[in-house]
């Protein structure tokens, strides 16, 4: 059985039997609205200000009349025979199958040869998007395309072409299959990633004399009446000294096209990829010729001078119009198949309405590909050198693609020497550079005539980001001209490593690295390192807390010459008389006569260098990756969480052996991105090897720390310390977007805990809970408790003025029926929860006199096992929930006199509108009175077993349906909450609908069965 969606007879049937099919269209399926990038799953959703209408051929004007009346801004791509409408409100009937074909039947666009018509869709961090024909994906290394051929055909897919290597583009017309087909792919572990070939949005990120180009040389003269500031240029005059360019050199500028011009070099070749074309100029193409000026313009001739004249140049135009995805990943990969050296790119996704793009995402992961692939393979295997505009939002977060790690990143200078208003700025930001700013713009070449910004052949006012970056994109290619032999990375590096520092010392999120310096990159580039080289064995400082023998080795790094001339370890304050030639930490376990400081001991001392250590990844949104270098405190590695996904989103120690000491001492390095209001992480200690975790500290964004600026934090650990003690820290975010980097963690023991670093077994101590009579340590220095029932009636607390048990830990003993529960504290009430999102909620009570904190758990509906919690107020704050899932939760108050009984158990449904409540709840074991009914299925697909999970306001109906209408299953449900199991073993294969119907109400669910 196929997997299509039909969208005939299926409507037909859910129509008469009364379906409200509108709210379950694939377009309005939050839950199934995603593709994969690779490393998480990225959502979509629709937004119908915008549309596309899909023909089968292009229409003509007459044909389109109507359409045209309502909706006048429009744009009609013939490449993709697509059609996107804008309109300033909400275009109605897109979200259901009727509604879409009573749009087109309103417009007679039925007669003109159409067959779709979808909404627009914002993909995850704001960019705007609209679906095409095509899926693109990248198949695993072991995997080809014969492998997936009967997927491909249970979707209704076929292959259109190669693109790369193991990355296809997929015919699939049938728009409704596009995200299902990727994510099976996905979860048979068959694809790297897989993607819409969206049609997407992207913007351009914007002599008449030479001496009026004040970021080659600028003087301090005054320009359009404003001042400059000398010296604020990339100092191009002393590199043009040494070289400037040659003509074995391509520059491919991915702009809006070029033409020739005057004042430019010849241009080699182009492609215009959404038609095939040759990169050249259309109507309003201004912009690339502008770039090229300033890349390239000829020198001592006519007009304005370029960085490096004596290159080629190559178009390549992805401005001609319903580009989509592959298009733009096309004129990467064009490139590097012609010999492209260096790739200019002042252009960035837009986002929507103003949405803020996620700084460091990956939404299209075609184009990642591609621009990463070209960083790797372009120049014969050595790397293309691609630089990127960071953005003209003037927000913190520079601009997908200018964000990812295999490309320069470039903002933008006044000439005074201040960060514009307008340029993206932020930790992935590389090196900036002059543009326009302080009433006078950049002077470059324009196309000829009035077809350009001005009415002559130069134009007097070009700007943003758009041009600082061909002024990169031009030094990279001198410093090529010096040293042809360098790779990409090693160029990228060049141009980092000799900028010109500005504002604090060493990289900042406003400058980057500094401002780009040609000469001093051509020096680089020759080998002179700036000027001075080095000599081995001269002096000089690596930066650690070690200067003594600090040398240059015969790389040219500055590294210590580290001996232990008197065999006592590399210790810290040792020994007044201390003969080591150098003391880099206190980290040797040899050294025991003061080493770490006073009374603390460092346990563990780790920047991730040379690996994790003792710290372990908590899933997959936790990795240590090079590519995340950027956010390092010191070298090139760090440990970045993301995410709420409870234990995933965390990092966490092996067991420490801290039974010896009263506390812990924790100082770690950390920056945070993305993080939204009220957002947090947290530091949590386990002293059972794990098994439970209590949160020692957060911090919370706008409270304890800002996005994009660094911080540094000593925390102090008291807690009943054991031999199997672990610390975690854990994210606890809202999505993939939001990130915390960790570095330079170091933890000390501090105290002795029971004296002299060790303890006596069976002397007197404390384990922190409610008894303390004969609470000893054991022959492991653990605190515990000897607990002996004296008079058999259980550890009750309170239950007997006279009660002769030893130890009095808790009321939990089902024989405890005298008065446990505590005195006079009261189980909490009006339970309620509130700000229910698909991953969190928010859970409310009464506060109970006398109450110090309570204890709050909850679970997942029908499962058995709780999620404990703790706090002093009397709501709490829950995350990673799983959406359209029904949770069980109660709360219990622990006052001065003892502990309350648990609350009545409450429910709440994630990802629903619901205000939970006890009205929702279970009370004493029985249903209260319901206030929804909620249907869902797992697993989907389903091969075995299908279990549907149940929640009813009243008795009910439960009906499989299979594609035909016929009833294959049925089964009446009482109200509450249950799960049905189906047996759908014995089924063919293909797609069933569940029907739930209760108190006139109808929910449908689909499934498939494999």
């Amino acid at each position: 059985m196929k997997k299509y969606i039909f969208t005939g007879l299926i409507v037909a049937l859910l129509l008469l039997s009364n379906y409200s099919f509108a709210q379950n269209d694939w377009t309005t399926n939050s839950s199934n609205l995603y593709y994969w990038n690779g490393t998480e799953n990225i959502d979509i959703q629709s937004n119908a200000t915008s549309a596309a209408v899909y023909f089968n051929s292009i229409p003509s004007n007459r044909e389109l009349r109507e359409l045209r009346r309502d909706f006048p801004e429009f744009e009609l791509n013939a490449a993709k025979k697509l059609l996107v409408l804008n309109s300033n409100r909400q275009i109605s009937g897109l979200t259901s199958v009727s509604g879409r074909r009573a749009f087109l039947e309103r417009y007679d666009l039925l007669d003109a040869d159409a067959f779709e018509v979808l909404p627009m869709f914002i993909v995850e961090g704001g960019y705007p998007a609209w679906f095409t024909d095509k899926v693109l994906v990248r198949l695993r290394p072991n995997v080809n395309i014969s492998s997936i051929a009967s997927y491909l055909e249970d979707y209704g897919a076929s292959v259109d072409r190669v693109i790369n290597g193991n990355t296809y583009s997929l015919n699939l017309s049938i728009f409704a299959n596009q995200l299902p087909l990727i994510q099976e792919l996905k979860n048979r572990n068959l694809i790297v990633w897989g993607q819409p070939d969206f049609r997407v949005s992207i913007e351009k990120t914007n002599d008449p004399l030479y001496p009026e180009q004040y970021q080659m040389n600028n003087t301090g003269a005054t320009i359009d009446g404003q001042a400059t500031t000398a010296d604020i240029d990339i100092d191009a005059p002393e590199a043009w000294a040494i070289t400037t360019g040659n003509s074995s050199l391509r520059v491919a500028v991915m702009d809006d096209g070029l033409e020739s011009h005057p004042d430019l070099p010849p241009i080699i070749g182009g492609l215009s990829p959404v038609n095939n074309g040759n990169g050249g100029v259309v109507a309003g193409s201004n912009h690339g010729v502008a770039c090229a000026g300033i890349v390239a313009a000829q020198h001592n001739n006519i007009g304005v001078r370029g960085v490096a004249p004596d290159v080629q140049l190559q178009s390549i135009n992805i401005f001609v119009g319903g580009e989509s995805n592959q298009d733009i990943a096309d004129g990467f990969y064009w490139a590097r198949d012609n010999g492209s050296d260096v790739i200019s790119n002042s252009w960035g996704f837009t986002t929507f309405f103003g949405l803020r793009a996620e700084c460091g995402d990956n939404p299209y992961p075609v184009i990642t590909d591609a621009i990463n692939d070209v960083a790797q393979t372009g120049r014969n295997g050595k790397g293309c050198v691609i630089i990127f505009a960071s953005g003209n939002n003037g927000q913190n977060c520079v601009t997908y693609p200018g964000s990812l790690p295999s490309v320069i990143g470039v903002g933008a200078l006044t000439a005074t020497g201040v960060v514009t208003s307008y340029s993206n700025f932020g930790p992935r930001l590389d090196v900036v550079s002059p543009s326009d700013g302080n009433g006078f713009g950049v002077r470059t070449t324009d196309r000829v005539g009035g077809a350009g910004y001005a009415s002559g052949d130069y134009t007097l006012e070009f700007g943003g980001t758009s041009a600082a970056c061909p002024t990169v994109a031009g030094i990279g290619a001198l410093i090529l001209a010096v040293d042809p032999n360098l790779t990409g990375e090693q160029v990228h590096d060049i141009i980092r490593n000799t900028a010109d520092d500005m504002g604090p010392a060493g990289f900042d999120n406003q400058h980057g690295h500094g401002r780009a310096n040609a000469h001093q990159a051509v020096l680089e580039a020759q080998g002179n390192g700036g000027g001075g080289g080095c000599t081995p064995g001269a002096a000089c400082d690596d930066g650690d807390d070690c200067t003594i023998n600090d040398v240059f080795d015969s790389n040219c790094n500055c590294a210590g010459t580290f001996t232990d001339a008197d065999n006592d370890g590399f210790c810290v304050g040792d020994d007044p008389n201390d003969n080591d030639s150098c003391i880099p930490d206190d980290s040797d376990p040899s050294c025991n006569t003061g080493g770490g400081g006073g009374d603390c001991s460092t346990l563990d001392n780790n920047d991730f260098e040379g690996g994790l250590g003792i710290w372990n990844l908590g899933g997959n949104d936790a990795r240590r990756n090079s590519s995340d270098s950027n956010f390092a405190n010191s070298g090139s590695f760090c440990v970045r969480l993301r995410d709420n996904s409870g234990a995933s989103s965390s990092m966490f120690t092996d067991d420490i052996n801290a039974a010896a000491y009263d506390q812990l001492e924790v100082s770690f390095s950390y920056i945070v991105t993305s993080f939204e209001s009220n957002e947090d992480f947290f530091l949590e200690i386990s002293t059972n090897g794990g098994s439970s975790y209590s949160v020692v500290e957060s911090w919370v964004v706008g409270t304890d720390f800002q996005n994009d600026v660094r911080e540094n934090e000593t925390v102090t650990v008291s807690a009943n310390l054991t031999a199997s003690t672990r610390l975690r820290i854990r994210c606890d975010a809202s999505n993939n977007g939001d990130r915390l980097f960790i570095d330079d963690v170091v933890i000390k023991g501090c105290g002795d805990n029971g004296g002299g670093g060790g303890c006596t077994p069976g002397a007197a101590c404390d384990d922190g809970d409610d008894c303390t009579i004969n609470d000893v340590f054991d022959n492991n220095c653990n605190c515990a408790g000897t607990f002996t029932d004296a008079d058999n009636d259980g550890f009750c607390v309170g239950d007997d003025p006279n009660d002769n048990d030893a130890c009095v830990p808790d009321d939990s003993d089902p024989s405890c029926n005298t008065g446990g529960g505590g005195g006079d504290c009261d189980a909490p009430v009006g339970l309620e929860a509130t700000a229910i999102s698909k991953r969190r909620a928010t859970l409310n009570w009464n506060a109970v006199s006398d109450a110090n904190d309570y204890d709050v758990q909850y679970r997942e509906a029908g499962t058995s096992t709780w999620t404990d919690r703790s706090t002093a107020d009397t709501q709490i704050r829950i995350t990673g929930l799983r959406n359209r899932t029904t949770y069980e939760w109660r709360v219990r108050a622990n006052c001065s006199d003892g502990t309350s009984d648990w609350s009545v158990t409450c429910e709440f449904t994630a990802g629903t509108s619901s205000s939970g409540g006890c009205g929702a709840g279970l009370i004493d074991g029985q249903r209260g009175d319901l206030t929804f009914t909620t249907l869902s299925a797992y697993p989907n697909p389903a091969s075995n077993a299908l279990n549907v999970q149940l929640n009813l306001s009243a008795n009910g109906n439960l009906r499989l349906i299979d594609v035909m209408g016929r009833t294959v299953f049925e089964v009446s449900v009482g109200y509450g909450m249950s799960t049905q199991e189906i047996n759908v073993n014995d089924l063919p294969k293909g797609i069933y609908f569940l029907e739930l119907r209760s108190e006139g109400e109808t929910q449908i669910e689909k499934v498939i069965v494999e």
